[in-house]
């Protein structure tokens, strides 16, 4: 029997509420379960209203226009309460990491408001069994950047990422397409 992604998160939820934790990962889903819900929800973002990227080909998505935790809500037919909405978000920030860290599909600053950029249509995840090479960053006497805007922002990108790892827990918006001098601002 295939599992739906109504399946996937309401298994995810429950195995959550088990362990008395509130919010599903990534880790405890089975690799199919999360090629699914990897696949299923860029496939969603690309159907969303976008508009150009800064990153060349690229479309960008607002974060309000994605409406990732709404569909999802949709598919277990659940209304989208602090319950639901809250507990999800863990799962939503993942699977974007996953998207962006292990393929490249999408492109996302850290922080709930930032914009998600989208590859081009054509790309798609590589079949499960697919071992992926990871992919490099060159960094030269110059340091990162100083290249191409692709390689430029792929490379802030995952600076702001780290710097928001390092501080988990706070709120912060990117600000880094409004060239204040600096990419995240902390609250």
């Amino acid at each position: 029997m295939t599992r739906t992604l109504a399946d996937i998160l309401r298994d995810a939820l429950a195995d959550a509420d088990r362990r008395g934790i509130r919010s599903p990962t990534l880790d405890r889903l089975s690799n199919s379960d999360v090629q699914m819900l990897a696949e299923k929800t860029l496939a969603f973002l690309r159907t969303r209203p976008s508009s150009e990227s800064t990153i060349p080909g690229w479309r960008q998505v607002g974060s309000f226009e994605a409406g990732v935790i709404r569909w999802w809500n949709e598919e277990i037919d659940s209304p989208v309460t602090t319950d639901t909405d809250v507990p999800l978000r863990k799962l939503r920030a993942q699977i974007y990491d996953y998207l962006d860290d292990e393929f490249g599909l999408i492109s996302k600053a850290p922080g709930q408001n930032a914009p998600i950029h989208l590859s081009p249509a054509g790309e798609v995840l590589p079949p499960d069994e697919t071992d992926e090479a990871p992919r490099e960053i060159f960094i030269g006497p110059g340091g990162a950047g100083f290249g191409d805007a692709v390689k430029n922002r792929v490379v802030e990108l995952a600076a702001m990422r780290k710097v928001a790892e390092h501080f988990e827990g706070w709120e912060f918006d990117d600000v880094s397409l409004q060239k204040v001098g600096w990419d995240i601002t902390f609250t």
